[in-house]
């Protein structure tokens, strides 16, 4: 079968060609604090606020920061890990805490990659076949949903595997990380459970690190007696809004 063939040989190459997208606004949950725009720096009366994201070099290490007004990641694979700093400073003597959250997360397919036709699901380059698509206008993997595609039109839609569910978040203090390798001891957190992180600032700027890592082992599934993170393939992570509550 063209499906098994395919999957046992390409499981691992596939998973370095995904493509995904992180989309960030910012959002205000009351009237005392106020954020514009996306990205770049935002403020209210009484403080500012930026979020930048790391650069890295080929080795993974820390070579600057720059403004996150772009976050579109390319030829992602699991276990990369982005970094993330929010740096605050209040306007006054008075301290700033905001808690941060991460909202109206979701999963997307990346447009123009899979098409269906003829009973099947292809990659559009080259029609590559990949699965089957069964009586009921599914695509089922290891007993849940993978697409459903609607028959009229042959649009496809995602089912229980989304990428957003594999993303974890960690919390990497104050201190400017050198790398984006993550210590073992080190905890994450499901990103849609990230409800109050808290960053602290007085007067003088203060930088809050954070990493986000799509997380291989939460990616693994079952496919035809193969492990492999094919389910998640040619899906955009979209993060709506990063909400802030004072």
């Amino acid at each position: 079968m063209k499906k098994n063939l395919f999957l046992s040989i390409c499981s691992l190459i596939l998973t370095s060609f995904l493509l995904f997208f992180l989309v960030f606004g910012w959002y205000v949950s009351n009237k005392e604090v106020t954020a514009n725009g996306i990205f770049g720096s935002t403020g209210g009366n009484d403080y500012s606020l930026t979020l930048e994201r790391a650069t890295l070099d080929k080795a993974g290490n820390v070579t600057g920061w720059v403004t996150a007004d772009n976050m579109a990641f390319n030829n992602v694979a699991p276990n990369n890990v982005f970094l993330f700093r929010m740096g605050l400073e209040s306007k006054s003597q008075e301290d700033v805490i905001l808690n941060v959250s991460f909202d109206d997360i979701s999963s997307r397919l990346t447009e123009n990659k899979l098409i269906a036709k003829d009973k099947k699901i292809f990659f559009a380059d080259g029609e590559i076949p990949l699965y089957d698509i069964d009586e009921n206008n599914q695509v089922m993997v290891d007993n849940k949903l993978l697409y459903k595609v609607n028959p009229k039109d042959n649009t496809i839609s995602l089912g229980d595997y989304q990428i957003h569910n594999t993303f974890m978040f960690y919390d990497l203090g104050t201190a400017e990380p050198a790398t984006n390798k993550l210590a073992p001891p080190l905890k994450g957190l499901e990103l849609a459970k990230v409800n109050n992180y808290q960053i602290k600032a007085n007067n003088q700027k203060e930088y809050f690190y954070f990493a986000l890592e799509f997380n291989e082992e939460k990616s693994l599934v079952m496919q035809d007696g193969v492990l492999s993170s094919n389910c998640y393939l040619y899906q955009n992570l979209v993060i709506g809004h990063i909400t802030l509550r004072r």
